[in-house]
């Protein structure tokens, strides 16, 4: 097998880090690293590789399932890449599921995106979102707040926190990515890792069956496959859903920064929109005035602009792009087995479908 020069020079560095990741792994499973209990429900949203398996879209998914069940819930963020912190306890409430409670740069995109998709009302309130490095105090404040079940973001690794059901997300196409771990290639953990896991969900899967290799990564776990689809087109700061017929003939810029930037325009073209262009930026990237300029400059021969939702909440409101803006929301659809995912969403809460 031929191997990639960067991986010859990075795989020491991986090896090293394997290494590590399995003590930390080791010294939790014996016990020598306490795992912290909540006293209420935990579910993990997690994958073993950086970055891209949706996460986000799960983890919405998951809560309004519970949501509907009539349970509060909260949702635990790290707020990867937030610039602004709490001073003292580094713990943000972003929102307590009636109003949000600060703003995107405080919370971190993903966080804030979450917290206004599961917004509720004072008769009916959505979910708590908290954010904060250690989700062991994170999950004490949403106890406190009176939340009786949590899910948490990107929780796979977080192992000072007791869960009652690991859901470890792998892309369909390649689930283990290269097959390195880091800093030679995506995997956060080595594959024997996902032994952890209570189920696999595949995800952006195109098939009716699960992926290639599927039996094989789940052995004998409960593994499902979901793919990401078109949920809507609403216009920026407004949040007016738009039928996507509006953009019928029209010349239409993308842009995004995420991690997985074709799967937005594999979603934007199954909703009918026929972009002439895609502005591409790295993930969670924070828009300058300088991208803003340019994003305008490219739009100003075409007729609209789409975006993604988590590039929306990084947009400054006082923007003018000079022509309509409009954000794809994108939810999650199980190729089948959906009830059955529900049954064990819910089981672990201790609800019955």
């Amino acid at each position: 097998m031929k191997v990639q020069l960067p991986i010859l020079f990075l795989w020491p560095l991986a090896a090293v880090y394997g290494a590590v990741v399995r003590f930390r792994t080791e010294f939790y499973r014996r016990g020598w690293l306490r795992a912290h209990a909540t006293g209420i429900p935990v579910i993990s949203i997690g994958n073993i590789t950086a970055g891209g398996t949706g996460k986000t879209p799960m983890a919405i998914h998951v809560a309004q399932l519970l949501l509907r069940r009539g349970l509060r819930v909260a949702v635990l963020s790290r707020g990867y890449k937030r610039t602004i912190r709490n001073p003292k306890s580094n713990i943000l409430v972003v929102s307590d599921g009636v109003s949000m409670r600060c703003a995107v740069d405080q919370a971190g995109d993903e966080p804030y995106l979450m917290a206004s998709r599961l917004l509720g009302s004072a008769q009916k309130p959505g979910a708590f979102v908290i954010v904060g490095k250690d989700r062991v105090a994170g999950a004490k404040m949403a106890v406190e707040l009176g939340a009786q079940a949590i899910v948490l973001d990107d929780g796979f690794q977080h192992l000072r926190l007791r869960r009652d059901l690991d859901i470890v997300l792998l892309d369909a196409g390649r689930p283990l990515g290269s097959g390195w771990l880091l800093p030679a290639g995506r995997l956060r953990e080595p594959a024997g890792a996902l032994g952890r896991a209570s189920a696999l969900v595949f995800t952006r899967a195109v098939a009716a069956g699960r992926p290639t290799g599927s039996d094989r990564l789940a052995a004998g776990k409960p593994a499902f496959a979901s793919r990401h689809v078109p949920a809507g087109l609403f216009r920026w700061r407004s949040n007016t859903a738009t039928d996507p017929a509006e953009l019928a003939g029209k010349r239409v810029l993308l842009f995004s920064g995420i991690a997985r930037p074709e799967s937005f325009e594999r979603s934007a073209g199954e909703l009918g929109v026929d972009s002439c262009g895609h502005l591409r930026f790295g993930d969670h990237h924070g828009y300058s005035d300088a991208d803003l300029g340019r994003i305008a400059a490219a739009a100003s021969s075409g007729d609209a602009l789409v975006t993604t939702e988590k590039d929306a909440v990084r947009l400054p409101l006082t923007w003018g792009p000079g022509k309509p803006l409009y954000v794809l929301r994108i939810g999650i659809e199980f190729v089948k087995d959906a009830e059955r995912f529900e049954q064990l969403v819910l089981s672990a809460v201790g609800k019955s479908a």
